[in-house]
């Protein structure tokens, strides 16, 4: 409850509790008109990382006001003190501007309608809190919450949803001034009037609800800040957004802001709301298994623009056909409308996201420069990896972070390991010698000592290093015939040997990139196991 000792003040006498931040938003206390531009807000709360459909209503709230020569504003809804994570909305900025997003106004570049921390906006929430208990849109409420559970479970008794019964909506001003001024505790709360509440939605139409179901929502809490229903509506005013772009699961509770407006006698923004996304067996998507935070994609290796790409198309159908799915963001912009926003939820399908990947990944090594890039993140990566127990700085682990040595790797792995997180797990070989058994060999080839040793003396004596992959091909399809086996079996038992992997890359592009004298060596130590057996 309210201590009126700190806020009953200001409740009914309209006095700001932190004047040092009066003076920071007395721009806003003092604009009324709604602008012509398009403004638009992505508003996250900084309580743990960006997910899919936080990314993806950023994205279509940049991509709507590129497209209309609007702004784009961040602003950090911190109200909620008991849930807020520490440093979480420098993360959410940073993983926002990796994703290729940039806003015009925010925390970090900031902008006439700041502060964009609502922490930091208080006295604006309490002098509209007052005002609406002066128009006889908002009360104060002294029920204890011994008493709001009491009236709740008698509503959950009589069939109905758990509410606040309203109890006291009907006390008087002059009572309720009193009781605050006795030092009795209390918030604010909504009075939500009889008869229904309707709204436009772009992707929903028109919305009616009936008032019954509105909860008189608390305003202002216990701590001295507002609720998520004020302190949005009121910053949305003051910041002159002119549509709000957010998730389906806000629609019900449009209706306590289209209220809100009303009592303060402001004209509301254009209202968007967009379809839930789902899983491919069209349940929620869960937060707990960790496989929705934009962070986790970028941690495993995935290039921003897959993901972007990816979650472009979560609702969004900007090519009806179909035919054409790798968009740029400007190519974007060009396309986004709201009309082109669909109603029915989005699957979110993982392997369409890596089949994004695999495209840009794909393009990224046609690129020189890109190519460039992707060099030093393997560079790092491995120096990271290696440097963990390895002896990094022996004379062939630093002939395989060589730029053109990685380069190769790169190039031949492509098609198959578009992550470069992956490389690294997945093909050490490239950089340390593999772990081979000789029970493995033997289930290869029982005769394989004396294949590897006659391969071994061939490949020694052999300049082969400028061979392309068809001669090679041809080549080794030549010693194959030698020893009476399978090409199947034959390159298994050579891909082994190199890289301790039954299946993987190919022989030839394991000989192109790997040092002679690295294959060499791992001949000699597969022939030194069949002289000790």
């Amino acid at each position: 409850m309210l201590r009126s000792n700190t806020l009953g003040r200001i409740l009914f006498c309209a006095r700001p509790s932190r004047a040092s931040s009066a003076c920071s938003i007395q721009h806003q206390l003092s604009t009324s008109a709604m602008t012509s531009q398009v403004r638009v807000r992505f508003a996250p709360s900084p309580t743990g990382m960006l997910h899919l459909g936080g990314l993806r209503t950023m994205l279509y709230n940049y991509l709507f006001a590129r497209n209309q020569g609007g702004r784009v504003i961040l602003r950090i809804e911190d109200t909620d003190q008991t849930r807020l994570v520490a440093g979480a909305d420098k993360k959410l900025e940073q993983i926002i501007r990796w994703c290729g997003l940039h806003y015009d106004e925010g925390p970090s570049v900031g902008g006439q309608y700041g502060p964009y921390h609502q922490s930091e906006r208080l006295p604006l929430y309490q002098k509209y809190a007052n005002q609406l208990v002066q128009n006889d849109r908002a009360y104060p409420c002294f029920c204890t919450q011994q008493e709001l559970s009491l009236a709740k479970m008698q509503h959950v008794k009589g069939g109905f949803n758990p509410k606040y019964n309203g109890k006291c909506r009907h006390i008087s001003r002059e009572v309720a001034s009193d009781r605050v001024n006795n030092g009795e505790d209390y918030v604010i709360r909504l009075k939500v009037p009889d008869g229904g509440t309707q709204f436009y939605d772009h992707v929903y139409g028109d919305i009616n609800i009936d008032n019954k179901s509105i909860e008189d929502q608390v305003l202002i809490k216990s701590d001295g800040f507002p609720t998520y229903h004020l302190a949005n509506v009121v910053d949305d005013h003051f910041m002159e957004i002119t549509h709000i772009l957010r998730g389906e699961e806000w629609i019900s509770s449009t209706a306590k802001h289209v209220l809100l407006y009303e009592g303060l006698n402001w004209n509301h923004p254009e209202f968007v709301h967009l379809p839930l996304l789902h899983n491919v067996n069209g349940g929620k998507l869960s937060k707990r298994h960790g496989d929705v935070f934009v962070e986790s994609f970028k941690e495993a290796g995935y290039m921003a623009e897959a993901v972007v790409n990816f979650v472009a198309f979560l609702g969004w159908s900007p090519d009806p056909s179909g035919k054409k799915q790798l968009f740029t963001i400007d190519e974007m912009i060009n396309e986004f409308s709201l009309e082109n926003l669909r109603r029915t939820s989005a699957k979110v399908d993982y392997q369409k996201l890596t089949w994004y990947q695999k495209q840009y990944h794909h393009t990224r090594c046609q690129d020189e420069s890109h190519l460039d890039n992707l060099v030093q993140e393997l560079k790092s990566l491995l120096l990271n990896t290696l440097s963990n127990g390895e002896e990094i700085n022996s004379e062939s682990i630093r002939d395989t972070i060589d730029n053109d040595y990685l380069k190769n790797v790169i190039l031949s792995l492509q098609d198959r390991i578009p992550f470069i997180p992956d490389v690294v797990k997945s093909c050490r070989y490239y950089w340390l010698d593999p772990y081979v058994k000789v029970e493995d060999l033997q289930s290869i080839a029982p005769n394989f000592n004396n294949i590897i040793r006659k391969i071994n003396q061939y490949f020694q004596d052999l300049n082969y290093g400028n061979m392309d992959d068809q001669h090679l091909n041809i080549l080794l399809k030549e010693l194959q015939k030698d020893h009476a086996i399978t090409k199947k079996v034959f390159m298994m038992l050579l891909r082994y040997t190199l890289t301790g992997e039954k299946i993987g890359e190919p022989v030839s592009a394991l000989f192109k990139i790997l040092k002679k004298e690295v294959i060499a060596r791992r001949f000699d130590k597969v022939c030194s196991f069949a002289c000790s057996s």
